[in-house]
């Protein structure tokens, strides 16, 4: 049998770790030695036994709080067998814990002259609570409320007046509850809480702004979301619903600005943003109202706002074109204004003044800064330089610049006369020939550009036989050709000079001349003839040979 040392089976515990809580016995009739131990993975994590002896241990704390009573295992042994048996094991009360407030958080709103409430705490000990004592420690102003020591019942001890400035706050009580011992005297075990007490409100203010009058100067760039530097309160010094209300803005162009919060209790800070872009351009300064209603009509909060604009240079010139294009003949005279470029800037004021300005100064052009005329300043060559591309920039009072282009196209004028590649041509050929035979090929060139450069070759005159050549154009050459054959005998010491035309077709055109020599080559083409079909000479005798 298994006995617990000087206690039954049932044992009442209140022990903290470490504790000795009762002695095993057991006894074996053959003498054999004895071995005790504990079973049960609860018991064992509480409970620890000395093999040899039966002294059984507290492992660690009990809380009667979280268990009351436990059911534990112990057993015997010796050699041959295992003897168990059950111990019920009831955990004792100890006034380990402090009372505790019942029902916070206390919050309470009441009329003058009203019994506040009832202030519960309660012994969390559970064997035997105890009493509570009940005392205001702070808050307390002027006494004007009363704490019954043993029921917790919270009245009031005066008179109350919301509009009290030590009043109108309400009111924080810290009360405290102390265990009470047996003899009704205080114990150390005590609480502490906040006990707050808010009174009733009557509907007799209306809201109101902190100024009559807000005035502001912020820049025309300010982004939207943007909050004004301005220092808006509204309130209304009643209490809850009494003190909620309606915060608006009315007037012209009042939807360029936003406020928040629209809908106040009591009193708030009044944010003003920026709700729309804004453009000095188009509203210098706004001006408008703004109201603080609640429920009741007479109830009106209202005050003016002001705001106006800091111009700013938000705005670049803009050219009327992207891209200015003219055309003029090269021999325009210097000083000649060509055309007027043009830039607005959106901006007022010195912002929205424009100058121009060539990037690169050209050499044949200048530019007007006020007026835009770009005026040509040296003469022109279209065979030089055909198109000049020039980038002007326009630039306003507050340095913003603007990019564009003038494409000056330069109109070639028939200027150039042709000229021949040599000062004079030389051909030949033999006489008697048949066939067309090519004497001679020459060639101009124009330095003007179509059509002022297409180039006609005619021959103009011979020393003789015209009508015996032709001229074509072949593979960019005028080629000279004699149609018809000649007779070397014909042709006066067998050369015939012809003067070749090449004419451009400018309007009037220019032309030029170059000599061509065509030299008849003598064939053997004619008998020996005598001048008379005879001969008489007389001659005297006796000439010596």
């Amino acid at each position: 049998s298994v006995y617990p040392d000087s206690a039954a089976k049932s044992q009442g515990l209140g022990m903290n770790a470490r504790s000795s809580v009762a002695q095993l016995k057991a006894t074996d009739p053959e003498g054999e030695p004895l071995v005790y131990g504990v079973s049960g993975e609860e018991a064992m994590r509480y409970f620890s036994v000395n093999q040899d002896t039966g002294i059984v241990w507290l492992r660690q704390q009990l809380d009667r709080e979280t268990k009351s009573e436990m059911q534990v295992e112990f057993y015997v042994s010796d050699i041959q067998e295992v003897v168990k048996d059950t111990v019920n094991i009831q955990i004792g009360d100890v006034n380990d814990n402090a009372p505790t407030f019942h029902g916070q958080p206390y919050t309470v709103h009441i009329p003058e002259g009203y019994e506040v409430r009832k202030i519960t705490a309660i012994d969390q000990d559970l064997g035997r609570p105890r009493g509570i004592g009940y005392t205001i420690i702070s808050g307390n102003t002027n006494s004007v409320f009363a704490l019954d020591y043993i029921s917790g019942s919270l009245t009031v001890n005066g008179q109350l007046d919301r509009e009290n400035p030590l009043y109108s706050a309400g009111f924080t009580l810290t009360v405290k509850a102390t265990e009470l011992k047996d003899d009704r005297s205080p114990s150390e075990a005590t609480v502490r809480t906040t006990f707050t007490i808010l009174l009733i409100d009557k509907n007799d203010n209306a809201p109101k702004f902190n100024s009559s009058e807000y005035r502001v100067r912020i820049t025309e760039l300010a982004q939207v979301g943007f909050a004004l530097p301005l220092f808006i309160q509204a309130e209304d010094k009643d209490e809850g619903v009494n003190s909620m209300f309606q915060v608006f803005l009315t007037g012209n162009n009042s939807e360029y600005f936003t406020i928040s919060p629209t809908a106040v209790q009591g009193r708030a800070d009044i944010r003003m943003r920026v709700a729309m872009p804004l453009d000095y351009e188009q509203i210098r300064s706004f001006s408008f109202s703004l109201y603080a209603n609640e429920s009741m009509s007479d109830h009106v909060g209202f005050a003016r706002v002001f705001i106006e604009l800091i111009n700013e240079n938000d705005n670049r010139p803009i050219f009327s074109r992207p891209l200015y294009n003219i055309s003029l003949p090269e021999n325009t005279p210097p000083g000649t204004s060509l055309l007027r470029i043009l830039a607005t800037d959106g901006d007022a004021g010195t912002f929205g003044i424009v100058r121009y300005y060539f990037s690169d100064e050209p050499d044949q052009f200048s530019l007007d800064d006020e007026t835009g005329w770009v005026i040509l300043r040296a003469s022109l060559d279209y065979e030089l330089m055909r198109r000049f591309t020039l980038t002007v920039l326009a630039r306003d009072g507050g340095g913003e610049e603007t990019a564009g282009r003038i494409r000056v196209n330069v109109l070639d004028v028939n200027d150039n006369t042709p000229l021949f590649q040599k000062e004079a041509y030389v051909g030949s050929l033999r006489e008697n020939e048949q066939a067309v035979q090519p004497v001679a090929r020459v060639r101009a060139t124009d330095e003007d550009s179509p059509p002022n450069n297409f180039l006609t070759y005619t021959i103009t005159s011979a020393t003789s036989f015209l009508d015996y050549f032709s001229i074509i154009m072949v593979e960019g050459y005028a080629v000279i050709s004699v149609i018809q054959p000649l007779d070397y005998e014909q042709v006066p010491r067998g050369m015939i000079y012809l003067t070749v035309m090449a004419k451009d077709g400018g309007n009037p055109a220019l032309n030029s001349t170059v000599r061509v020599t065509v030299e008849v080559i003598d064939e053997n083409d004619n008998p020996p003839e005598f001048s008379k079909p005879s001969y008489i000479v007389k001659i005297p005798e006796n000439i010596i040979a």
